[in-house]
């Protein structure tokens, strides 16, 4: 059976497999996820420190160098770099690409675990993947305020705005930066320190014991469980005032006689303005393969319900909207699409005067598209500046191998005494159809060295 038998008996199998994948088109590009960048595995662990106010040279001995060696004896680590600063250090771990970085995440996340019992008091860390997503928000909005205080703008952002947006599905998280955070500071001299032989570290021990929430036990009476804890948090500064310390005479003396305690805020590395007024800015980052279209209407949604509640003098304004870009690529295809299909149809009908062949190219353009979103679909990909970008290209190509193949079953079907109109259409379709798959494919060879590149560009393309 030749190519043009195939076609006549198949033809109402292969019309409804067209419309069929048509179909599929229209819903796969409606659930798309749509994002900035492709969903890319980058193979670097980022872990961020955090040691109080820790003088730079400090945290380098005791916290960096000693986290690096950690790092480097992680399975597949294959480079470690690190940058400190004072009371902060960020430690990179790269791992060869193609890893499994679940499985690396969870070994760097279990090693530095293991390591900060050994740390000084008070370090913290959080290990992440670096991926598109992590790197950048896609989107950020800033508070400001005549009335309202530094400190009570950071509040509301950090444990009102931001645990609502983290509650949204496709939110990863909520970066809060600028404006103060209180903290009660203790000011205690060198010399009344010398005096009663305390040191640093006993007043922040002492300080640290006292305020605790601890599980007690448990008090069981007939058929009820009553769980007991012990709750010496500190409410005030007065409680601050009154923990005890123990002299290395032995003797007993109250933090409040010996030390200045007063509510301040925390010291500021980063000084966040807008116009020259202190503001208070919250990033917010999606999850990978999350729709950032939709997932930022519904974060806006959810910022304008909260702010009908708060007073008027607290303003809430979006400075950065990466889904502004994509919506700009979406609307680049679209334009595409759509002035391929006019220029095509002028040209098909301005030659041949069928409205049945101009039709047939009109329609050729957005079932490719379509079919092309299934693909897109079955292999886990998204609408991204690279699939868009690459679609656009494409309809250029798809619009000229359309013009031709139609001139040419026009120009056998226009010829006298050939055989009936199905079987010459399929017979001028069998004439083009290596020539044009030909032409498409030395344009498609070009593109494909670009699969091999490595690093970033080669993750991208790929």
């Amino acid at each position: 059976m030749n190519f043009t038998d195939f076609m006549e008996r198949h033809r109402t199998s292969l019309l409804f497999v067209a419309v069929a994948l048509t179909l599929a088109g229209v819903f796969a590009g409606i659930n798309l996820p749509v994002s900035l960048f492709p969903v890319v595995s980058f193979p670097r662990i980022r872990v961020v420190i955090d040691s109080s106010s820790m003088p730079s040279q400090q945290m380098l001995v005791e916290v960096t160098e000693p986290l690096e060696a950690v790092a480097r004896a992680v399975p597949g680590a294959t480079d470690v770099e690190s940058k400190t600063s004072r009371g902060s250090a960020e430690i990179f771990v790269d791992f060869p690409w193609g890893s499994n970085m679940r499985q690396a995440l969870q070994s760097v996340d279990t090693a530095f675990a293991q390591k900060l019992p050994d740390l000084p008091v008070g370090t913290v860390y959080d290990a992440l993947q670096m991926s598109p997503t992590a790197i950048a928000p896609f989107v950020s909005y800033a508070l400001l305020s005549d009335k309202e205080s530094p400190s009570k703008l950071r509040q509301l952002a950090q444990y009102r705005i931001a645990p609502l947006l983290t509650g949204i599905p496709g939110v990863k998280k909520v970066g809060v930066l600028g404006g103060n955070t209180p903290e009660v500071q203790v000011h205690i001299a060198s010399a009344t320190l010398q005096a009663y032989g305390l040191s640093v570290d006993a007043v922040a021990k002492a300080i640290s014991q006292t305020n605790s929430l601890n599980a007690v036990g448990r008090i069981q009476d007939n058929s009820l469980l009553f769980l007991t804890i012990e709750n010496s948090s500190f409410k005030d500064i007065q409680s601050v005032k009154d923990v005890m310390l123990r002299t290395s005479q032995g003797n007993i003396v109250r933090l409040g006689d010996i030390a200045s305690i007063e509510m301040g805020s925390v010291p500021k590395q980063l000084l966040v303005n807008d116009n020259g007024h202190p503001a208070v800015t919250f990033d917010v980052y999606q999850q990978d393969k999350a729709n950032s279209v939709t997932l930022q209407h519904e974060v806006q949604h959810q910022l304008d319900t909260f702010m009908k509640g708060q007073p008027k003098s607290i303003r809430l304004y979006k400075w950065y909207d990466q889904t502004e870009l994509v919506n700009s690529s979406i609307k680049a295809v679209e334009e595409a699409i759509l002035i391929g299909i006019v220029f095509a149809a002028c040209v098909i009908f301005g030659f041949l005067r069928n409205w049945r062949a101009t039709a047939v190219a009109m329609l050729a353009v957005p079932m490719s598209v379509l079919v092309t979103c299934v693909v897109l679909k079955i292999l886990g990909m998204t609408f991204n500046i690279m699939t868009l970008g690459g679609i656009a290209a494409s309809i250029g190509l798809l619009i000229d191998d359309a013009i031709v193949m139609i001139e040419q079953i026009a120009r056998r079907a226009a010829v006298p005494g050939l055989a009936e109109p199905k079987r010459t259409v399929l017979a001028a379709a069998r004439e083009f159809l290596a020539p044009l798959t030909g032409s498409s494919l030395a344009t498609i060879v070009m593109f494909i060295p670009l699969a091999f590149l490595s690093g970033v560009s080669g993750a991208f393309f790929k």
